[in-house]
């Protein structure tokens, strides 16, 4: 591998982390001093003790908003917009090595474990198919 993506490979992990700890350090103080909820932009966050006392109701139509930063599993799609490569680039990686460990295939959906997906791009010098 090039010097130059190496250097730019770490420059992005370095700014994710950085980006990370400056987030949970805003939610930690507006936290503090709250039992059982914290503002977020003006959003309550739902804690298990709130499920547990009824004051949610499960069966609702409403679900919560969840960043693509806590997400475990990532579309296509949004893996082309995380990781800078292109769809048609991305589909044609996934049909060349349909059983690859990144991979979970849901009936006709494929997920992209994204944890294993940035290690495997970390260690490949090109991504041709």
């Amino acid at each position: 591998m090039s010097s130059l993506f190496v250097r730019k490979v770490l420059f992005f992990i370095i700014i994710e982390v950085i980006y990370m700890f400056s987030c949970s350090i805003v939610l930690l103080a507006e936290c503090k001093g709250k039992e059982n909820s914290c503002a977020l932009n003006n959003k309550n966050i739902i804690t298990k003790g709130d499920l547990s006392m009824g004051k949610i109701n499960r069966n609702t139509t409403e679900t919560p908003k969840i960043t693509i930063e806590s997400k475990v599993l990532i579309t296509i799609e949004e893996a082309c917009g995380i990781f800078s490569i292109g769809e048609h680039t991305l589909r044609k990686l996934i049909r060349s090595n349909p059983n690859a460990n990144y991979l979970l295939h849901i009936g006709a959906k494929t997920l992209i474990k994204k944890a294993l997906f940035q290690d495997y791009i970390l260690k490949e010098s090109v991504l041709c198919c």
